[in-house]
């Protein structure tokens, strides 16, 4: 769904410059006098005798409804969240919770420096988790990443309960040196 989402506002995003270019295109041939007011009169008066706007608006009107709906499907999923199945009745945790909580498990490491854009997919078989981290390099990276996706994964396994995790992928963005002043972290919280 989150591909569909964004081919629809791709698409939308490019029929709205194909028409602000069009659009600006014509006043500036306008003001240059290469055209004159009378020709986009019959031009206009043309189209208007065709399909062509109703087809347009059409096409237009469709793909406005599609990403309103696209939109609605990705904040349903959102509220939905991952389910887990206790004895007692169902727990849903949002995933916004579950993205807070990964984001903490980052603060909590040294090598860390920040953590974003982290998605969760949940399905009968299991959770997905992606992000994107930014790492300073006082210990070696395979060893930071190992590091952390384990402990993201027995987080979300034994402390949260959801079901088998089957995927913690990392995309290191940046590495930071160690040489850089940063602020010193002791137990999550940043003292200068």
């Amino acid at each position: 769904m989150n591909f569909i989402y964004r081919v629809s506002v791709a698409l939308s995003v490019a029929l709205s410059v194909m028409i602000l270019f069009v659009v600006g295109a014509g006043l500036i041939a306008l003001s240059l006098g290469l055209i004159t007011p009378e020709m986009i009169t019959v031009f206009g008066q043309t189209l208007a005798g065709e399909d062509v706007p109703a087809l347009t608006g059409l096409i237009l009107w469709v793909v406005c409804l599609f990403v309103v709906y696209t939109d609605y499907r990705l904040n349903q999923q959102e509220k939905e969240g991952v389910s887990l199945h206790h004895p007692l009745g169902e727990v849903k945790i949002s995933r916004t919770a579950l993205i807070e909580a990964i984001n903490q498990i980052g603060d909590r490491e040294s090598y860390v420096k920040e953590i974003k854009r982290t998605r969760i997919k949940s399905s009968r078989k299991g959770v997905k988790v992606f992000f994107k981290v930014v790492i300073w390099t006082e210990i070696p990276v395979p060893e930071a990443m190992t590091t952390l996706q384990e402990k993201i994964k027995a987080y979300l396994e034994e402390v949260i309960g959801a079901p088998k995790c089957k995927e913690v992928k990392v995309m290191i963005v940046k590495i930071l040196h160690t040489e850089v002043s940063r602020p010193k972290r002791k137990g999550g919280e940043i003292y200068g």
